[in-house]
C-alpha cells in the first residue's frame, strides 16, 4: 500500500515545494522591483533559495531562464550561467528543453527522467515539478529521486511495525517477497 503512494506522496512534496520558493521570489520581487536592480534582484531571490534543504536535505531548488541558460543550481552552483539545452539525461533526454516545453505548455507541470545524484556515479529516475516565474522569465523547480523517496517510506513502514505488538509477547515480523527476512533495526528493536 505504501509503495503505491510513493508517486503521489512525491510530487504532492515537490509541487509543494516550488509553489514556496515561486511564492518566496514573488514576495522578494514584489518588494523590491521599484528600488533594485534586476540583477540585484535576481541576487536576494537565489540568495534566499540556494541554502534551503528539505526531505532530509537531498532536496534543493533549481532555477534557469526561459532560454535555458541556469540561474540557480544549488546542488552545484558552478553549473549556474552555463547554457543546459544540451545537458541530457541517462536516456539521451533533453531535460532543460523538455521542461521549457512543459512550461510553455501550461506554467507548470512534471517531468520523469533520469539524472546523476550528487556524489554518486550513474543515471537515477527523478520527478521534478517546474513552475513558470514571469517576473525574471525564469524556471523554478526541485525534483526527487524515486528510489530516495521509496526507501524513506520503507523505513516509516519498518519503524511502524516495530511498534506493534499482540498480548505480552507478540509481535510482527516481516520478510521480503523472495522469502529474505526484512533486516533493519528501527531503535532498540532488531529485525
Amino acid at each position: 500500500y505504501m509503495r503505491s503512494l510513493t508517486e503521489k506522496r512525491l510530487k504532492g512534496d515537490i509541487q509543494r515545494r516550488v509553489n514556496e520558493a515561486h511564492a518566496i521570489a514573488t514576495n522578494l520581487y514584489n518588494q523590491h522591483h521599484r528600488s533594485l536592480t534586476r540583477n540585484e534582484i535576481e541576487k536576494l531571490i537565489k540568495d534566499a533559495l540556494r541554502p534551503i534543504r528539505f526531505n532530509m536535505e537531498r532536496g534543493y531548488y533549481f532555477a534557469f531562464a526561459s532560454h535555458g541558460v541556469a540561474t540557480l543550481f544549488a546542488a552545484n552552483p558552478s553549473m549556474e550561467g552555463k547554457d543546459m539545452r544540451s545537458e541530457t539525461g541517462g536516456k539521451g533526454e533533453f531535460v532543460v528543453v523538455d521542461m521549457l516545453a512543459l512550461v510553455d505548455r501550461k506554467d507548470e507541470g512534471f517531468y520523469q527522467y533520469t539524472w546523476p545524484k550528487p556524489g554518486q556515479e550513474g543515471f537515477f529516475p527523478e520527478i521534478a515539478f517546474v513552475k513558470r516565474f514571469d517576473p525574471l522569465d525564469w524556471v523554478i523547480g526541485t525534483g526527487e529521486y524515486l528510489d530516495d523517496v521509496e526507501r524513506d517510506i520503507q523505513k516509516e513502514v519498518l519503524q511502524w511495525i516495530a511498534t506493534i505488538q499482540f498480548g505480552k509477547d507478540g509481535y510482527v515480523f516481516a520478510g521480503q517477497w523472495d522469502g529474505v527476512s526484512a533486516g533493519f533495526d528501527v531503535g532498540d528493536v532488531q529485525f
